[in-house]
């Protein structure tokens, strides 16, 4: 997996505890997709997790929630266009190997958490 997107059994055992507690309330909501901000973004929809460890500034301003938020919107009226809610796999162009595989909705986050950081 790259350093972007990791499975959860390469990520620190505080990040693994807090993505299953992501993953179980988001079935508790119903499969609603829920972003953790923190050091390591974590996106879940009840079914996958995302974990999202980009560098970015060492500092996040005020109002970056606002930010995600928004563009998180715009990301997922985007993946709304495709023609299916199946999961979409991320692959390595070097290796030609999945990265991960997820919805459309978590891509969306995904992409909003990077655009944030």
């Amino acid at each position: 997996p790259s350093d972007e997107t990791q499975k959860c059994d390469t990520l620190a055992p505080q990040a693994v505890a807090d993505a299953k507690q992501l993953m179980h309330l988001s079935q508790a909501l119903g499969g609603v997709t829920i972003i953790k901000k923190g050091r390591i973004d974590l996106i879940s929809d009840g079914q996958s997790v995302l974990a999202v460890q980009d560098t970015g500034s060492p500092r996040r301003c005020g109002g970056i929630g606002d930010l995600l938020s928004g563009s998180t919107a715009v990301f997922t009226t985007w993946t709304s266009f495709l023609s299916t809610d199946d999961p979409i796999a991320a692959i390595d162009p070097d290796s030609n190997t999945t990265l991960a595989t997820a919805r459309p909705v978590l891509w969306a986050a995904y992409a909003a958490c990077v655009l944030a950081r």
